[in-house]
């Protein structure tokens, strides 16, 4: 008895973890998805998340995002650089890394001018 009841939360507890797989919006095409949302939460969750990352970002140096840009123009700024990416295998990459990939080339930083010479 004991051995079935085990046998028996065992197998719940990988189906609940399959179901999980499945609705777990880790990758970038998921990602692209949610940004694309009609649901006003769904698309706020996308540009909270990209706010983040920005944020995070441009601390540490990474990217030069304008200052006070709006989180809409970062989801359409994402979504034009997942349109180009559209049959890329990339999208298939874990959210974290599309979502850097894309900042990484959307906001650049342009390097210091050269010191005037006399």
């Amino acid at each position: 008895m004991k051995r079935s009841v085990c046998a028996a939360v065992a197998a719940v507890g990988l189906v609940a973890g399959a179901a999980r797989a499945d609705t777990n919006p880790n990758t970038g095409r998921d990602f692209v998805a949610q940004c694309k949302s009609e649901a006003e939460s769904i698309r706020g969750f996308c540009e909270g998340y990209l706010l983040g990352v920005t944020e995070a970002l441009a601390v540490a140096r990474e990217i030069c995002a304008p200052p006070r840009t709006k989180a809409e123009d970062l989801r359409y700024t994402f979504l034009a650089y997942a349109a180009r990416l559209l049959l890329e295998s990339v999208l298939d990459g874990e959210r974290r890394l599309v979502v850097s990939m894309a900042l990484h080339e959307s906001y650049k930083c342009l390097p210091p001018p050269p010191e005037p010479t006399e």
